[in-house]
């Protein structure tokens, strides 16, 4: 949100309570803070639904904060998560991943304590590189790229897993 001066509030509907974290502090003003921390931030079993839009690709451990996810979700919780399969570089250095629509079982399972609902691929695109050779020469012709994945997960059970790595770069 503060990066791109988004805000989601307007999409949720009037009567629901809504809580938006950055890293930085943004139009949506609620609350600053670092998504690898929050159930400090937050507290735990407190939300019935998440949703991260370009998000994931900026995280140093995203499976990390799928396990924190669990914990500020209450049982049967909803997590939406939209992010980029193939797109320039951005707000480097904190550029890190790429998700396709098969990314999403290997952060959300049953040991994060998740099950997929729907993972997808969107936004088709050509791919064409800068310079061709015989690996790289028919990629403008693939018809099997896509600019954005997503997926909606559903938390199925608490996880005793951590992952005690401080985020640091």
């Amino acid at each position: 949100h503060a990066r791109s001066a988004l805000t989601r509030r307007p999409d949720i509907p009037a009567h629901l309570d809504y809580l938006g974290l950055d890293v930085l502090a943004g139009p949506d003003g609620n609350s600053v803070g670092d998504a690898h921390r929050l159930a400090d931030l937050l507290g735990s079993r407190r939300f019935v639904a998440a949703m991260s839009f370009s998000v994931f690709e900026h995280l140093a451990m995203p499976w990390k904060v799928a396990l924190e996810l669990n914990r500020v979700l209450a049982p049967g919780g909803l997590v939406f998560t939209q992010t980029h399969q193939t797109w320039p570089m951005h707000e480097e250095p904190w550029d890190f991943w790429r998700f396709s629509r098969h990314s999403w079982q290997t952060i959300f399972n049953t040991a994060t304590g998740f099950e997929v609902i729907e993972a997808v691929s969107g936004d088709p695109a050509h791919i064409h590189a800068c310079y061709t050779d015989p690996v790289t020469r028919g990629l403008a012709a693939s018809r099997d790229a896509h600019l954005g994945s997503a997926s909606i997960v559903r938390k199925i059970s608490d996880t005793a897993l951590t992952w005690p790595v401080p985020v640091e770069l």
